[in-house]
């Protein structure tokens, strides 16, 4: 929702609203296993707008990388109780393996 959103935006000419956040994400991103455990509810706002930032980031890298339809099948994995290693395997096979290759190209697609 926050990738379409922010899709939408930029369309109708109005700004990215993760901008000013993503020079945090590049110089110190949330490790993935604070991302994956991490309740928006139950955090401070900043944290929260930094988990949605670097999830839109992620979920464009994703989207743009692999495509919409790689995209739509590790959901896919995902929906079917697939675990994410399993899910980026599935979903983008040739890209990455793990969770932990995609996290990596992410990155260094940040510097």
């Amino acid at each position: 929702a926050v990738y379409q959103e922010n899709k939408a935006n930029g369309s109708r000419g109005q700004g990215d609203m993760f901008s000013v956040l993503r020079g945090n994400l590049r110089s110190q991103p949330i490790p993935m296993e604070q991302m994956i455990r991490l309740v928006p509810a139950s955090e401070r706002d900043y944290e929260v707008s930094l988990w949605y930032a670097q999830s839109e980031s992620m979920v464009r890298f994703m989207i743009e990388r692999g495509g919409r339809i790689g995209f739509s099948q590790f959901l896919g994995a995902l929906r079917y109780d697939k675990n994410l290693d399993q899910a980026v395997s599935e979903g983008f096979p040739g890209s990455w393996r793990t969770l932990a290759e995609l996290e990596a190209d992410w990155k260094r697609s940040m510097q």
